[in-house]
């Protein structure tokens, strides 16, 4: 094999490598600090990663589809979700997740607060 040949084979392979394993350290995604929003911060975050939530009332409708993470709050006292009355305010659709340290107020009537 030519050296120019070798040379593209390593550099593939690294390329492959890098894409198909995993991220070697959990990330930490502060709310509101690095997203604004605790859905943001979510969507953003990878298996193994933790999103951690300031103190503060949010007024959001959160779904989490990330495996393998955690969504914390800084107490369920000073930390609050407001669902507003629509919707479901947290929907939990991947195994795998902790989430603690929330209030979770106003959901709908007819509806979910948590559905996971």
């Amino acid at each position: 094999m030519h050296v120019r040949q070798l040379i593209t084979l390593v550099l593939l392979l690294s390329s492959f490598f890098a894409i198909v394993t995993p991220k070697a350290h959990a990330t930490t995604i502060n709310v509101p600090a690095d997203k604004p929003t605790i859905q943001a911060a979510i969507d953003s975050s990878s298996p193994g990663d933790t999103v951690s939530v300031s103190a503060g009332t949010y007024l959001e409708h959160l779904t989490i589809r990330t495996s393998l993470i955690r969504v914390v709050g800084a107490s369920r006292d000073s930390t609050i979700i407001d669902g507003q009355g629509t919707g479901t305010v947290v929907w939990v659709n991947a195994s795998n997740v902790e989430f603690s340290g929330f209030t979770v107020r106003n959901p709908p009537s007819n509806g979910w607060a948590i559905h996971a």
